[in-house]
């Protein structure tokens, strides 16, 4: 992901870990 996503899921572990 490009940016980082602070959501319930840890959909965004490409940049940071969901939650």
């Amino acid at each position: 992901a490009a940016v980082p996503s602070a959501s319930l899921i840890p959909l965004d572990f490409d940049f940071i870990r969901g939650n």
